[in-house]
Order: C-alpha cells, then sequence, then structure tokens
C-alpha cells in the first residue's frame, strides 16, 4: 500500500511538473491581429494555429521556420521578408496562444501541429518534402528535431538549440518528464543538418550547440558565432546569411 502510494504521489508530481514547465517554455506572445496571407490551420481540440507562405517563384528550396520565445509571426515579419530575399520560400507559423493562434501550447500539441503544418505544405500547397528546410529557433528546435525524425525533409537548421529542456538547467537528457530530447533525436535525421550556435549563448549554453552537432549524421555543418550570445545571432548578419547560403550551396544542393 505504501509503494502504490508513493508511486501514485510520483506520478501527480511528474504530472504537475510536466505542466508548470509547458508554461515555463511557452510564454504566449501576441503582437498582430492579421496579416497578409495568414492562414488558419485547423488542428485538434478544434483549435486553429496560424501560418504564413511566402512564395518565391525563383526558389529552388522551402524553410519551414519554427520560432522562439518571445516571437511570433508579427515579430517575425521583417525577419521572414529578408529569408525570402536570400532565394527561398518561407512557410511560418504560431504554436497555440501565440499570435492569432488559438488555445495553449505544450510539448504535445506543438510537436503534432507541426506535423500538420508539414503536411498542409504538402498536400495543400503541392511542396516537394525533399526541398522542404526545417529551420527551428531555441524552443523552435524541439519541434524541429522532432518533425525531421519523422519525415523525409530536405535539411534541418537548429539555431541556438538544446539537447533537451532539462539538460538546460540540470547536467542530464532524458530523464523522465523531460522535454523535447533533441539530443536522442537527431541521430536519426537522415538529411544534411547545420548547427547554429552563439558561443556566449547565457541561456542555452554553447556546448548544447556543439554535442548536438556532434550526434548528427553526416552530412553536416556547423557554425559558431564567436562574439554572440543567445538573442543576437542576428546581428551579426552578414554572418548568419553567409552559414545558410554556404550549407545550401555545400550541403542542401550536391545532395540533388
Amino acid at each position: 500500500m505504501l509503494i502504490l502510494r508513493f508511486v501514485i504521489l510520483l506520478l501527480v508530481f511528474v504530472w504537475l511538473a510536466g505542466c508548470a514547465i509547458d508554461r515555463q517554455m511557452f510564454p504566449c506572445r501576441r503582437t498582430y491581429e492579421t496579416l497578409s496571407g495568414l492562414v488558419k490551420l485547423p488542428v485538434d481540440d478544434g483549435n486553429q494555429v496560424a501560418l504564413v507562405y511566402i512564395e518565391n517563384s525563383k526558389a529552388e528550396f522551402t524553410v519551414l521556420f519554427n520560432h522562439g520565445n518571445y516571437e511570433d509571426l508579427g515579430v517575425l515579419e521583417e525577419f521572414l521578408a529578408d529569408y525570402s530575399r536570400k532565394g527561398f520560400s518561407i512557410i511560418a507559423w504560431d504554436y497555440r496562444g501565440y499570435g492569432a493562434s488559438s488555445g495553449r501550447p505544450k510539448e504535445k500539441n506543438v510537436c503534432s501541429d507541426v506535423q500538420k503544418v508539414f503536411d498542409y505544405a504538402v498536400e495543400e500547397l503541392g511542396l516537394d518534402p525533399g526541398k522542404i528546410i526545417v529551420h527551428g529557433r531555441s524552443i523552435g528546435s524541439g519541434p524541429s528535431c522532432e518533425l525531421a525524425e519523422n519525415n523525409k525533409v530536405g535539411g534541418l537548421i537548429v539555431e541556438s538549440g538544446f539537447m533537451s529542456v532539462f539538460s538546460v538547467m540540470l547536467p542530464w537528457a532524458g530523464l523522465p518528464g523531460d522535454k523535447f530530447v533533441n539530443i536522442d533525436k537527431i541521430d536519426k535525421v537522415d538529411c544534411p543538418v547545420l548547427v547554429l550556435h552563439g558561443k556566449h549563448d547565457r541561456t542555452i549554453s554553447f556546448d548544447h550547440g556543439q554535442k548536438l552537432y556532434g550526434q548528427a549524421r553526416e552530412p553536416k555543418s556547423c557554425h559558431w558565432f564567436d562574439d554572440a550570445g543567445h538573442n543576437d545571432i542576428l546581428y551579426f548578419e552578414a554572418e548568419y546569411w553567409q552559414a545558410i547560403k554556404e550549407f545550401k550551396k555545400q550541403k542542401l544542393e550536391n545532395k540533388q
């Protein structure tokens, strides 16, 4: 009886901890009411996620972008337009509770929703999955690694990503209740991988990027920003876009 009570209390603790972690991982942000070309994609539980598709008729590849915390499509508007100007088509979306998306975000529905966004890109927009590059920034590395592990995609970019949520605070990944265990997924990803990370990142330390890169399969590449932290990689604009350009040329185009 004592063992049963202990197990029940442990399960309740893990559940409560998981709920608390989900809330901390996803501090929802809403900076817009509408955007040009905004689509509301139905997902589970009667909710909808907001997405935009910026088509570049000259682009060979489409980037499916999974944003970081404190970002939504409104904040990303200029960044996405710039990505398009660099020669890519773009699909970007907001997690539940962000921007014009309904509901509340948590690991499980973010992973299921990104799959629906990918399916929409393939089935409704008619995009070739082998020409879709999944790009995840910070918390967006979680759904990105999940999607790339379970689908044949053209490439994966992990920007300021983590081994797992727990390992940002603890020396271990994969403990019971851990979230987005990227370190166990990235070695199953069967596409070219690019890892970007700032050496002075105080939010997700540089060793996360190094270990994710080390665990990824070939073909892979990395770019370490000597003077960047977590939120300022984009300040090194020329360096940032050059790394993505080289990845496209050396790893993606050579694979075709």
